[in-house]
């Protein structure tokens, strides 16, 4: 097997006829040499693929690429195959493909076109219906019509039909590859074609996602039992599944998710039991909101109150703390609730009447505080969450063990773990170290400059222009930016968001933050929170509240 330099990866030039054959090359050596001893028997024979020869191998890839396991003689004529036949030959000789395969009737359904249905009813009744839908013809089939049967017998003067072997091999390998389910060999295109560009990283083989099998095989499992959900299966028997699942390790939090997602749609089918057991089992955090409703009819006020409690316990963020107050106490003013240790500051408010345009209402506000001397941009969460990303880019995209297992990831596995910190004491200190130099501003200007353009699931790149950047760090005080990083930190997933709306300049070097409600919106926890903190902190932000004239 050859040799490959995992930090040396890199996508083929997408203009290029066999782009797709090398990037499925890439992947292919890439999971053998580093994976090889958690693959099935079957998949650890590196010859099977090694035997094929070059246009074997691309026809292969082309299916495997596409959906489906079925496929027609002319659906697998590419221009840089040049001897289509010899490739199918050898893909059938070498097991990778199925000629005449049996065919279910739901299968059949599926790949046939209207035309070829009509065809296929012509010869097989002698006739065609004169309203014909394609999804009611199998029902004209004679009652006695196998369920399966091979292509062959479903029509005899049929075009030839093959069916792709071994897709599960092929889905392993990306797998293990991208480390999660949802990514896939268009990251290999998207990262030729610059559309994203990532973060060069050392490549150690523990950063593994996988230790061994039995945890890619959990992971397969986890995804299954998600897309039954999907699908609609029976709540019950995917919950069974569920819960019977083994310790999962870094896995567990989508476990909790899939609870969370499993109790919602049995509450909607009016499983209260299965619903109450899944989000108790469950740790996310919404499942406790969500059982502590499903509860509080049954529960008198001080049962109600002791089971807020205890389930606070084990909650970390203040959103769902508002959201478990709010349930036990839904008439009560926010301001007055204590469960944060203090009561919730109320934000500064300020009022317009605007006549209603067809713009977004933030841009209404921008033009009508330009008239009053303040320039400014709808910036949301983009733009602090997007210099605490440059401030902080060597921990976030430090080669810590496990955090990165492919050249395509636009951030660290752990970036939302709570040890995420923890795990990087000595960088984080560095990064600290030079936030605090005179020079900050140059320091992030030129991180700018560096990295623009490069992957990062914090910096929402044309969110972020370097005007932007140069403004706000010549009008925010230094000393407002670092307790914003610091409350990012505290749980970056949650508060990464609820930011204010809008940043206003005005000539003078001053600057404010602005959330803006139009006569029909309100604050969210999420937004209440940060609000509260910058008060707090003597961050000039406020509630701009719109009326329609």
């Amino acid at each position: 097997m050859p040799k490959l330099d995992p930090s040396q990866l890199r996508a083929a030039d997408p203009l290029q006829p066999w782009y797709y054959l090398h990037n499925a090359r890439t992947l292919i050596n890439h999971c053998y040499q580093l994976y090889s001893d958690l693959l099935t028997p079957w998949q650890q024979q590196w010859s099977a693929w090694q035997a094929l020869g070059q246009e074997a191998q691309a026809l292969l890839v082309r299916m495997l690429m596409r959906k489906g396991e079925l496929f027609f003689a002319r659906q697998l004529i590419y221009s840089e195959i040049k001897h289509p036949e010899q490739a199918l030959a050898e893909l059938q000789a070498l097991d990778w493909l199925e000629p005449d395969p049996e065919v279910s009737q739901a299968e059949l359904a599926n790949c046939l076109t209207l035309a070829q249905v009509k065809e296929l009813l012509a010869q097989r009744l002698g006739r065609v219906p004169s309203k014909l839908r394609a999804n009611t013809w199998l029902g004209l089939l004679p009652a006695d019509t196998a369920e399966h049967q091979a292509w062959s017998a479903w029509w005899p003067q049929g075009p030839r039909l093959y069916r792709v072997k071994h897709q599960l091999w092929w889905q392993e390998l990306q797998l293990l590859f991208f480390g999660n389910a949802h990514q896939d060999m268009t990251d290999f295109v998207l990262s030729e074609l610059q559309t994203r560009r990532y973060e060069p990283l050392p490549w150690h083989p523990d950063n593994r996602p996988f230790a061994n099998r039995e945890q890619l095989l959990l992971y397969q499992q986890l995804n299954t039992l998600a897309k039954a959900l999907e699908a609609g299966e029976p709540v019950c028997a995917i919950a069974a599944q569920l819960m019977a699942l083994p310790e999962l390790g870094w896995m567990t939090h989508s476990r909790d998710k899939l609870m969370l997602r499993l109790g919602l749609e049995a509450q909607r089918q009016g499983n209260l039991e299965l619903a109450e057991q899944l989000w108790h089992t469950s740790q996310h955090p919404e499942a406790k909101v969500r059982l502590l409703r499903l509860l509080k009819p049954r529960l008198r006020a001080a049962e109600l109150v002791a089971l807020g409690l205890e389930l606070r316990q084990g909650v970390q963020q203040p959103e769902y703390w508002l959201a478990l107050e709010r349930v036990i106490w839904p008439r009560q003013p926010l301001e007055q609730r204590q469960w944060l240790g203090q009561a919730l500051t109320a934000p500064k408010v300020t009022s317009l009447v605007l006549a209603k345009g067809e713009q977004r209402v933030e841009q209404q506000v921008l033009q009508a505080m330009a008239q009053q001397g303040w320039q400014g941009q709808h910036v949301e969460n983009h733009l602090f969450v997007g210099l605490f990303a440059l401030c902080f880019w060597p921990a976030i995209f430090a080669p810590v063990k496990g955090a990165f297992f492919n050249p395509f990831q636009d951030r660290p596995r752990d970036l939302f773990h709570p040890d995420f910190a923890s795990r990087r004491q000595d960088i984080m200190a560095d990064c600290w170290q030079q936030w605090q130099r005179e020079d900050y501003r140059q320091l992030l200007l030129e991180r700018w400059q560096a990295k623009q353009g490069t992957a990062c699931s914090l910096i929402h790149w044309p969110k972020l222009p370097l005007t932007l950047v140069e403004q706000a760090l010549a009008c925010i005080a230094k000393e407002h930016l670092t307790a914003i990083f610091t409350r990012l930190w505290q749980d970056l997933r949650h508060h990464s968001r609820g930011l204010p709306d809008l940043i206003l300049f005005d000539q003078q070097g001053n600057y404010q933050l602005m959330e803006v409600k139009s006569p029909t919106d309100r604050l969210q926890d999420q937004q209440r929170l940060w609000l509260a903190f910058m008060q707090q902190q003597g961050i000039p932000a406020c509630v701009c509240q719109v009326r329609w004239q």
